[in-house]
């Protein structure tokens, strides 16, 4: 059965999964309760042959969040053998005893540690020495910064030391131009733009060998029509109030009109605007718009209107400033390029990984072997909603539909780790693919032990919204009986500050 845990903060899934994991090892049937506190059988009624731990990967975010895992479910199958000793049942105890034997080796872990086991185990495939050591973050971000400053100077020496290649780069230099090259103080860097770039190409599983071939010619999208759809939808909200807009929207009106009227036209008869405009009269419109500085206004059905004339605009504004800067761009992309193979042939001079290779390296292992999948029967991963695409990748690896089963547990609303590529999309997207299986589960963990009614209150209306029709019934949080009381009832203040 694929499962999902839909978990808030203090809701309980930490229990959760430590119990359905529990009652996995052991053979034991296992029931969740609904958002109405009503059972949800999750395993198949009757006998259930116990699964061995190693058949089981479950994976969460942190270190301490895995140790604590492991800890819950020792603790939880000491107790099992415990109570089996004291019934007398001979056969139970030794489950519980070979379970806890096993334990101590079974992937309960971090994924980047189950990545480093998977490719320790297989090194040679993944074209590593068996001897591989892991650079921490400290250490890889040296060797990452050293490559990246010594590629930077070469490129903007014009004139390079006897017997060293001229790698002086023009396009470079301006694009340097203007920005802190180096520093460590005052803003961003040449240097911190590149290491940031890397950082995240790996985060989603990119190799920068190729990063100039990446970037788009610059060519506008944005058609004359499209300012011409935007008067239109004016036209029609000034016709249902009576043929008068609020004042700032009138002024967007009468700019529209009276530009478009100014710009080239096709069939001027038919009054019809034309898509054939060169892109300089396209600029010059969009800027002339926003030199009005008018682009802003709201009221009834304008609010929506208002965007689509932003958007449409600076797409126009930011194309044609890529065009003028395309060759420095270009540039810096080269320079990406070359930072990425410096720093990587510097780690395999050390024989040393990173801990993004860990994920790249383990996804393409994962790849040319997909037998991965029948090695486990679940794959359980806590903090869903912490995970970053390349992890997704190596998850969907792992999860054959067909041969074994998904367990996932997260909460949107705590994404928080987008600084480490972290994808909240990457929940709802798995969620997706688990419905499309015949066996699924959704679980609404409601209830929470740890907050009063006044500030799960709270909670609810600001991300209702936030999270609009998105925030269904399902992600309603309501107080454990132990903390229900009627704490608004009898006076007592918000408990919730938000600060800027």
């Amino acid at each position: 059965m694929n499962i999902l845990f839909r978990a808030s903060a203090g809701t309980g899934k930490t229990w959760q999964v430590s119990s359905l994991y529990t009652a996995l090892v052991l053979g034991r049937p296992y029931e969740a309760r609904d958002a109405e506190d009503r059972p949800v059988r999750l395993t198949r009624p009757g006998h259930v042959e116990p699964v061995p731990p190693d058949r089981i990967v479950l994976m969460t975010f942190t270190d301490n969040a895995a140790a604590e895992l492991r800890v819950r479910v020792t603790h939880q199958v000491l107790e099992a053998r415990q109570q089996a000793v004291e019934n007398n049942a001979a056969a139970d105890a030794a489950l519980a005893a070979r379970v806890l034997r096993a334990l101590p080796g079974s992937p309960i872990c971090t994924i980047h540690s189950f990545c480093a086991d998977l490719l320790r185990e297989n090194a040679l495939d993944a074209g590593l020495s068996p001897g591989f050591t892991i650079l921490d973050e400290e250490a890889a971000g040296r060797l990452l910064d050293e490559a990246a400053r010594e590629e930077l100077l070469a490129r903007l020496d014009r004139r390079p030391a006897s017997g060293r290649p001229n790698r002086y780069d023009a396009d470079f230099e301006a694009f340097c131009r203007g920005m802190r090259v180096l520093g460590t103080s005052r803003g961003p860097t040449v240097l911190q733009a590149a290491r940031a770039l890397l950082r995240q190409a790996a985060g989603k599983g990119l190799d920068l060998a190729r990063a100039e071939d990446w970037l788009p010619p610059p060519r506008q999208t944005v058609t004359p029509s499209d300012f011409e759809t935007i008067l239109e939808d004016l036209r029609r909200i000034r016709a249902g109030r009576g043929g008068k807009l609020p004042d700032r929207a009138a002024q967007v009106f009468q700019t529209l009109e009276k530009n478009l009227k100014i710009f080239p036209m096709i069939g001027k008869k038919s009054g019809k605007v034309s898509n054939d405009w060169k892109d300089e009269e396209l600029e010059e419109f969009a800027a002339a718009l926003e030199r009005e500085d008018a682009l802003a206004f709201s009221g009834k059905d304008l609010g929506a209107v208002s965007k689509k004339l932003k958007a449409v605009v600076q797409s126009v504004l930011q194309t044609a400033a890529y065009k003028t800067h395309e060759p420095a761009v270009r540039a810096f992309a080269r320079y990406a390029a070359a930072v990425a193979a410096v720093y990587a042939a510097r780690k395999r001079a050390l024989q040393a990984v990173d801990f993004d290779d860990l994920l790249v390296m383990a996804r393409d292992l994962l790849e040319r072997d997909r037998s991965a999948a029948r090695r486990y029967d679940y794959i359980l991963l806590d903090e869903a909603q912490d995970t970053s695409r390349i992890q997704c990748e190596i998850l969907r690896r792992l999860w054959d539909p067909a041969a074994n089963h998904l367990v996932l547990c997260g909460d949107t609303k705590q994404s928080i780790y987008a600084w480490r590529n972290a994808d909240p999309r990457i929940m709802p997207d798995l969620e997706a693919a688990q419905r499309a299986t015949a066996s699924f589960r959704a679980i609404a963990l409601r209830r929470s032990y740890r907050s009063k009614d006044v500030i799960l209150d709270g909670v609810n209306r600001l991300f209702a919204g936030v999270y609009e029709t998105d925030y269904s019934a399902d992600e309603y949080l309501t107080p454990a009986p132990e903390r229900g009381a009627d704490t608004a009832g009898r006076g007592e203040g918000p408990c919730i500050e938000l600060l800027e």
